[in-house]
């Protein structure tokens, strides 16, 4: 439930606010419910400054603040009164002259700390928020403005700074595990020593250490989400499943890579592919990072949600076809 605090002066969201300003304020009416989005004249605009249970703020660094110094509430009061002139000089203006209202929507906010940060991650709202969602198999509460707003928020503070540094790393990850793919099947097929002294043998030395540790950096992203994930939610994820193993493959193609020359067909047979296997993964995995892109990412949605409705319909049809196949056999 939500905390009622008697009435207090209420500014506009902290100056060091990036993502809320009065447009985002949290706020109690008399009534005890949310208020609808205003058209404020000077009046309208003072008598619901009066009405707002206390100022919250969100700072850059993620934390929220009440504000119970009076001192800093006048200051702050000051800078509403002087937007409040504004106002009152814009309403002289002719009719004709473009409107300057102010509109503000104010959303309630029920939790203290709702978008800071927590070293126990688990402990987050958002955190706690989504894991229900799962489990319920239950997206709409994403719907909801106050979720999308700390979303937002989140992707605005930090969540996007990662997002693009992870991205760039897989992009560099690609690049050289195709590069040493194509590299490593040249080496096989001419049986080729570790230490030969060609081109090729080379090249596989000095992309050897950058691959090895995008890998070991890969799966300790991957330990990371499986530590503060549920197990039986990770493990439905179709994404998890082609990231760890497309690492785990990679890296037992690191260990290969000290036996060459490889003479016994069969293991090189395993070792051809593997290698196919692997960069087929690694790239299937690359349009998990599209799902953060605003034009792209409706589109990996729609194609996986095609492809799991579908799966029933090509086991039917396979038991179909492997029926016919073993009838012409015999």
């Amino acid at each position: 439930a939500a905390r009622k605090y008697k009435p207090t002066h209420l500014t506009q969201a902290a100056s060091q606010s990036e993502s809320f300003s009065l447009h985002h304020l949290s706020h109690k009416t008399d009534e005890g419910s949310p208020s609808e989005a205003y058209d404020l004249s000077t009046k309208r605009f003072a008598e619901l400054f009066n009405r707002f249970s206390f100022s919250f703020s969100f700072r850059r660094d993620g934390t929220t603040s009440f504000l119970r110094d009076e001192s800093e509430c006048a200051k702050r009061e000051e800078s509403i009164l002087n937007n409040c002139s504004y106002i009152e000089r814009n309403a002289r203006q002719p009719q004709n002259a473009p409107a300057s209202l102010v509109q503000v929507k104010s959303l309630r906010v029920p939790f203290d700390h709702f978008a800071g940060y927590y070293a126990d991650v688990t402990k987050s709202p958002l955190y706690l928020v989504i894991m229900a969602a799962e489990a319920a198999h239950d997206r709409s509460v994403f719907s909801s403005e106050i979720i999308q707003a700390l979303i937002t928020f989140k992707w605005q503070a930090f969540a996007s700074a990662c997002f693009i540094f992870q991205f760039v790393m897989y992009v560099v990850y690609i690049g050289v595990n195709t590069i040493n793919a194509w590299l490593f099947i040249e080496a096989l097929r001419q049986e080729l020593p570790v230490f030969d002294t060609s081109p090729i043998a080379d090249w596989l030395l000095y992309l050897y250490a950058p691959l090895l540790f995008l890998s070991l950096y890969l799966l300790l992203l991957e330990v990371m989400q499986m530590r503060v994930m549920p197990l039986h939610i990770y493990a439905t994820g179709i994404w998890n499943w082609l990231d760890l193993v497309g690492i785990l493959l990679q890296l037992a193609l690191n260990g290969a890579f000290w036996f060459r020359p490889i003479r016994d067909p069969t293991i090189f047979t395993l070792c051809h592919s593997a290698l196919g296997v692997q960069l087929t993964l690694s790239y299937l995995q690359l349009l998990s990072f599209f799902r953060g892109l605003t034009a792209a990412g409706p589109l990996v949605r729609m194609i996986t949600k095609i492809i799991s409705e579908a799966i029933p319909f090509l086991l039917v049809l396979l038991i179909i076809l492997s029926g016919f196949a073993m009838g012409l056999a015999v």
